[in-house]
């Protein structure tokens, strides 16, 4: 019986993988575009095509035209669980790539547009010496079985929560837009582990207990936006996401023990959230952008491990400058706040409270060219659980952007 429990820990622990990424809500992701980690302000901004998933009612101050825009968020990151007498085990400091594409036409009263990008998972976690879960559950077979030693353990899971997203905004007059549309969610997860055991001075005990399953889920939600072109100054940018219900199908590989079907939980919702946003150009070449994120969690249903926690939230400023018409160079800052239990936190992708910088700038290097660069820097707040088990993160965050105007 200690087994089995101990199994379901680790499978449904690595089932929830869904926050991978530059720090953002506890599941949703918003490291969508390259200008996004440049600034982590674009909820007012009316500038780039990639605001169509942050602002998208603010398309309607753009140029009429064209766009297509490709984004790379690449992310290295290395995650740690140290634990008491024991010792620190390290995920592989792997290296993610978030893709996204944005496409917009837009003309004086009206704009349709089209994305796809990564709101949530993001990425690959691999433990090649095994972490606390794996551990534990370790642990509890060399107590109920003859096996006296681990031979070795390892873990590795993706997750990839894919956004296609599809809408249009109208200009009521110079002041006020509205925007709608839809985002249909392709949700991914994939976990495999094996735990290896021997008995002492007994050749042919070694033992290989396993674990590897997917699944999948997709769900539909919608979106509405407002900006207000307060003045030439001023521009404030509003937006609701709406809740995505998200259903996962298991389909499983290996099961040594048994229990995937007893523990894997089905409903884990993409939460909807509310972002605001405010930017002010303090002289003609210097603007300062003030942004604030709530992600709706507890409005969403949460079948597992984080079923009752949330609501989390970020604050972000930037300051961006425009030294000629070729060049801009930005700087942001950010503070995320999740306010999970510890007791609650992911030992493979521990969800921890951040402050973030970042420093980049655009380039537009031909007619109708711009490309869009940042570095960011992810400061986490470690934290330690009730049997000591300290969790902590690294992130570095390296963007570059193209966006094609005709």
């Amino acid at each position: 019986m200690k087994i089995y429990f101990s199994f379901v820990t680790f499978c449904f622990t690595a089932f929830c993988l869904a926050q991978i990424a530059m720090a953002d809500g506890l599941v949703n992701k918003q490291s969508l575009s390259a200008d996004y980690t440049r600034t982590f302000t674009r909820h007012a901004s009316t500038d780039y095509a990639d605001i169509v998933v942050y602002n998208p009612a603010g398309v309607m101050k753009m140029e009429n035209g064209s766009y297509v825009k490709l984004d790379f968020v690449t992310l290295s990151k290395d995650y740690t669980n140290t634990i008491p007498g024991v010792g620190t085990f390290d995920q592989d400091d792997t290296f993610t790539a978030i893709p996204s594409f944005f496409a917009l036409y837009k003309q004086e009263q009206w704009a349709g547009f089209f994305a796809v990008t990564i709101p949530g998972g993001g990425g690959i976690v691999d433990y090649t010496e095994g972490n606390a879960t794996t551990l534990g559950v370790a642990n509890h077979v060399l107590a109920i079985s003859p096996f006296t030693t681990i031979e070795s353990m390892n873990l590795e899971a993706k997750s990839y929560y894919v956004g296609y997203t599809l809408g249009a905004s109208y200009a009521i007059d110079d002041v006020w837009s509205v925007s709608a549309g839809c985002r249909y969610i392709d949700a991914n997860v994939e976990a495999q582990s094996n735990l290896d055991f021997s008995i002492a001075g007994q050749a042919g005990t070694f033992k290989t207990l396993g674990i590897d399953y997917e699944q999948s889920a997709q769900g539909i939600g919608g979106f509405i936006g407002v900006n207000i072109a307060a003045s030439d100054e001023l521009n404030i940018g509003l937006l609701y996401q709406s809740n995505t219900r998200l259903l996962f199908d298991t389909d499983i590989n290996r099961d040594d023990i048994g229990i995937v079907n007893s523990i894997v939980k089905g409903r884990e919702d993409l939460p909807g959230l509310l972002g605001a946003g405010l930017a002010y150009k303090i002289v003609p070449a210097l603007q300062v952008d003030v942004n604030v994120t709530w992600y709706l969690e507890k409005a969403a249903t949460w079948e597992g491990r984080l079923a009752g926690q949330g609501d989390s939230f970020d604050a972000a400023v930037s300051l961006e400058y425009t030294i000629s018409p070729k060049w801009k160079v930005s700087t942001g800052y950010k503070a995320t706040r999740l306010g999970i239990d510890p007791e609650q936190v992911m030992a493979e992708a521990p969800e921890l409270d951040a402050d973030t910088i970042t420093m980049g700038g655009v380039w537009a290097f031909a007619e109708g060219f711009d490309l869009s660069f940042s570095v960011a820097k992810v400061f986490y707040n470690s934290v330690t659980d009730s049997s000591g088990i300290i969790y902590d993160k690294e992130l570095w965050g390296i963007s570059t952007g193209l966006q094609w105007q005709f």
